[in-house]
């Protein structure tokens, strides 16, 4: 597997991560469409030419927002996930991140430091404050 990290601007990126761009499986579920922003950043996990999963990135005035997770079904509980994840926390740093995750990625959440604020619905709202030590 290897890792890459694009935004819209790179000419890989809508060869790669157009066709999951609010395409009907994916909105479903994940609840909403996933947009390519301009500013927005990705890691995404390939095999070859394929696709097996994505996340997202976008550095806000005080906190980079992460979002847009996704795994292709077949990749899933193989690790995939986690290692788009921990790529994605190096990429950014040492920085205050937020998140609105599903349950099924909760868990890496708390586990890499990040706390729960609040429930939004079926989905919950977590935040990493910037380690000053």
């Amino acid at each position: 597997m290897q890792l890459i990290v694009i935004g819209n601007e790179d000419v890989r990126f809508y060869p790669l991560l157009g066709p999951f761009l609010s395409r009907r499986s994916v909105v479903k579920e994940l609840g909403y469409s996933v947009w390519d922003d301009d500013g927005k950043k990705w890691v995404v996990a390939l095999y070859g030419s394929l696709v097996l999963g994505f996340v997202g990135f976008v550095y806000k005035d005080s906190f980079v927002e992460l979002c847009s997770d996704w795994v292709q079904p077949d990749c899933r509980k193989r690790g995939t996930y986690q290692r788009l994840f921990n790529c994605r926390l190096e990429s950014i740093g040492n920085q205050n991140c937020k998140a609105t995750v599903t349950d099924m990625a909760l868990s890496v959440y708390l586990n890499s430091g990040f706390e729960s604020v609040r429930k939004n619905g079926r989905y919950t709202c977590v935040e990493r404050k910037q380690n000053d030590s």
